[in-house]
Parts: C-alpha cells; structure tokens; sequence
C-alpha cells in the first residue's frame, strides 16, 4: 500500500551517533561518486551524495520496509525541491535510505517489504539534474542525523587527490592573495581557500566537498571539519564535526571556504592545509606569513 505524507518532510524522516559497524551495497552498477555529503547545495551543506553508474536500474543499498515514496508528477506543497520522484526504505537499527530522482517502479504500489534484488525504479533526470544521477541519503531516524553514505558503502577506486587551488586572507582591507609567503598588516582576518575534491567522472564537472580539513598554526590545530553527520537546527543543517559552523560561515564567494578567524599580531608564523578525501588520498599546502603593523 502507498504510504501517505502526514507532516512535514523532516518529520517524516526524523533524522542522527554515527554508525560505523552497518555497511550498506552500492544501490546501482559500476558506481562513480558525482557528488558528496556536504557539498555546496543550493545554498546548504549536501545532505546526501550523488552517484552515477553503468546502470540506471536502482536497487535498495539493504533489504527493509518502504515507508514512503513520492511521484513528481504528484501536488504536495511540503515537498522537498530537487529530489524529483523517490522512495523511502527502514532498515535494521532505524536507518533510512533515500533514493532521489527517480523513474519510481510501478510494483512499489503494491510493496512494503523489498529485498537488495528489488528494483525500486531507474535513476531518470525527475530531480534537479541534466544528466543519469542518483541522489542517495541515509538517515538515522533514532538520533535524529543524516549520515554520510560513503562511510556505510563499500569503499570504491579513487586515485584522485583533493585540490588546494587558492589560499587568501581577507581583512578589512579586503583580499590578499597567499603564496608560499607573504606579509599582511596585523588585526584581525580570515583564512579563506578554494579547496574541493575532483570528481570521479568528466560528465560531472562540479567540485565536490572533501572528507576531512585541517589548518594548522605553528603545528597546532585551529581548524578542524569532517563530513560525517549533520543534524538540522532552525532549519539550517549543521555539520556536527563542527556544531558552530552554518553554511553561510563556511561557504564563500567564488568557491572559496573559510578556514575560519584569526587575531593576526606582529611576528612570524608558519601555516600548513591539510585535506584528504574519503579514500584516504591527501593533499597538504604550506605556508608562512609575516604580520607586521
């Protein structure tokens, strides 16, 4: 029987501890990343990844209950935008998978249990996407979070390290580029960089958001995010690595992120980037600066 929309899309879903011992299949073939969990979203963190494949049939990541699923073609002002037609599957411990942009299977009509050789439709383009792309989410509806799939997926070849392309600091005085040195005028400033992960496919050009990011000062860490979980708070998501840190405070212009604020005092100081993508490949950027009155 189809399941009924009773409330809001968040309640719905209930999301967030995260699991580290549930692992989950890949829901279609031959799977290349497109994008990733905390990306920039149209205007939030990504909430969930993007995956193309050799196949556009899509199947349950593990067997469960479908607790709900959407037609686009279907009137609900409650309606998340985006995900196009997609269906819902309960799992063992309260967690949920969310499959996105759907050409949804007419058998899900009459379905409640479904195994992984089920299939829940074909991966179309009824979302907010031009080419073949599943938008892929796990939820853990006990803790109330999204969690990032790529730590319960089987971990697939990526021999493509994250990009540091651009460092700066931008003051009141506006943006100063940094190379390998540089010297800026004492106060306060923020560190900001264009750092992003490559994708996997040359059909998805958009950079992706990287797995971890490290800035260190003279050795010690003043910077830390990891895209792991995210919960929503006054209908921001917030990144729990880093409860503090909104969208808005992170993301900048021309596709750069804030490493955060710092009180720049007279002196010498050495910093150093490091990032590193959820196969484990690295990418680190030194440098020093010189602060003067």
């Amino acid at each position: 029987m189809k399941k009924i929309f009773t409330g809001t899309f968040i309640s719905v879903l209930l999301f967030f501890p995260v699991l580290t011992l549930f692992s989950f299949g890949w829901p279609v073939g031959d799977p290349i990343v497109t994008a990733t969990f905390g990306e920039d979203k149209w205007g939030t963190f990504g909430h969930g990844i993007g995956i193309s494949g050799s196949s556009i049939e899509v199947y349950p990541s593990e067997k469960g209950e479908i607790v709900f699923y959407y037609e686009n073609s279907e009137v609900f002002s409650q309606m998340p935008s985006g995900l196009g037609s997609f269906a819902v599957v309960e799992h063992e411990r309260k967690l949920r998978t969310l499959y996105g942009g759907l050409d949804l299977s007419p058998e899900l009509e009459n379905s409640e249990k479904i195994t992984t050789e089920d299939s829940l439709g074909k991966a179309g383009l009824t979302g907010k996407s031009d080419k073949m792309h599943l938008f892929f989410a796990v939820i853990d509806s006990e803790f109330g979070q999204f969690v990032n799939p790529l730590l319960l997926l089987n971990s697939i070849a990526d021999s493509k390290a994250p990009v540091i392309r651009e460092v700066g600091i931008r003051s009141p005085a506006g943006y100063q580029l940094i190379g390998r040195e540089a010297v800026v005028s004492a106060g306060r400033a923020e560190i900001q960089a264009e750092i992003f992960d490559p994708c996997m496919s040359e059909d998805f050009s958009r950079p992706m958001a990287p797995y971890k990011i490290y800035l260190f000062l003279n050795g010690e860490e003043i910077f830390y995010i990891s895209f792991e979980s995210m919960i929503t708070e006054a209908s921001e998501a917030v990144v729990q690595s880093n409860a503090s840190l909104l969208y808005s405070d992170y993301y900048k212009e021309d596709g750069r992120i804030s490493l955060g604020d710092i009180n720049l005092v007279p002196g010498e100081f050495r910093f150093e980037i490091l990032v590193s993508d959820y196969a484990g490949n690295e990418t680190s950027r030194a440098f020093k600066i010189r602060v003067v009155e």
